[in-house]
């Protein structure tokens, strides 16, 4: 599969995996050519969300502090292959790949100052769709229409995207207001940072981390790393990753802890973040309290629950974070 198109020209195809490697290759010639004159640059656009169609030009957004930073160095960019257009919008300017003989364009390259709005949209409005299909699905088929209506008009072609692009960045900017807000985005980001002592694992999809409190001795939590508030949000791809690794951690957490019976659970009224209890169950734990001591793990009064006593020391934690760790390697090695 090709990447290009004339200039001019609508045409849009599958997502192919030929264009991440694409934009990463040319992301890296831009760090190598600006060096510490770049903030950053990510992959952009359609072409950088899953399961949706695009045209097979490849966006990438460039980071500076000042645009004299990229300017400066557009001589040997140009060498590179990476050739300045225009100012196209306030506030933007466009640099592109191009087979010039031929009139092809492969790259757009979007030169924006980091952490503005302009730069803050291009990441949000691309998380955002990566985070909730339906949404995504709905602009892929609006694409799909007007690539069909205007297969030589790119104007008419992005003109009638407009309103809707304007509805998802409305959307995509309070979706990244509740990111902000959310108890658990900031765990997986302290997780990550190597600041929340209960973390196990990272995995693709999401994080594992032990739960706060032990009265169900292996309580495991398993984060989802996008954030998205239902399953049927994410894209089909994602969601049966995150599904099949969620399956494979409450295995582990089940031959480590040895339980009779594991629940799972993923409700989201205290937190609408996308993530799941796994409990460890052992006949007798409800105590005096259930059904003869059977019974979900709600029958369980919180004031027994999240008894203080319930915490594991630091020992403990790190005894049960090592057995658990070399269970998940076991597991996802298989």
């Amino acid at each position: 599969m090709s990447i290009g198109l004339k200039r001019g020209t609508v045409a849009v195809e599958n997502h192919q995996n030929e264009w991440e490697i694409s934009a990463e290759k040319i992301i890296n010639l831009l760090k190598y050519a600006l060096k510490d004159d770049i903030v950053d640059a990510q992959h952009i656009g359609s072409t950088a969300i899953k399961n949706i169609c695009a045209k097979p030009i490849i966006d990438i957004v460039v980071g500076v502090n000042d645009f004299n930073d990229i300017f400066k160095h557009n001589d040997e960019l140009e060498k590179l292959g990476i050739i300045y257009r225009r100012q196209d919008h306030e506030n933007q300017h466009l640099y592109v790949c191009a087979d010039l003989q031929n009139n092809i364009q492969t790259h757009y390259i979007h030169v924006v100052i980091f952490n503005s709005k302009e730069w803050n949209d291009y990441i949000n409005m691309r998380d955002y769709l990566n985070a909730n299909q339906e949404k995504a699905l709905e602009y892929s088929k609006l694409k799909e229409q007007l690539a069909k209506k205007y297969p030589n008009d790119r104007i008419a072609y992005t003109n009638g995207k407009s309103k809707l692009i304007e509805e998802i960045l409305n959307s995509a900017s309070m979706w990244r207001k509740q990111m902000k807000n959310c108890d658990f985005c900031k765990i997986i980001e302290k997780s990550l940072n190597g600041e929340n002592l209960f973390f196990v694992k990272e995995l693709e999809t999401g994080i594992v981390i032990l739960g706060w409190n032990q009265h169900f001795y292996g309580y495991t939590i398993f984060i989802c790393k996008q954030h998205s508030t239902e399953l049927y949000q994410l894209n089909k791809e994602f969601r049966a990753k995150f599904m099949e690794e969620m399956i494979l951690v409450s295995k582990a957490v089940a031959k480590v802890f040895k339980c009779d019976k594991m629940n799972y659970e993923c409700l989201g009224n205290g937190d609408s973040h996308l993530h799941w209890h796994l409990f460890p169950r052992v006949e007798g734990d409800l105590g005096l309290y259930g059904n003869d001591g059977k019974g979900p793990v709600w029958w369980l009064p919180q004031e027994i629950m999240w008894d203080k006593n319930n915490i594991p020391n630091k020992q403990e934690l790190e005894d049960m974070k090592t057995k658990l760790l070399t269970q998940l390697d076991k597991e996802f090695k298989e």
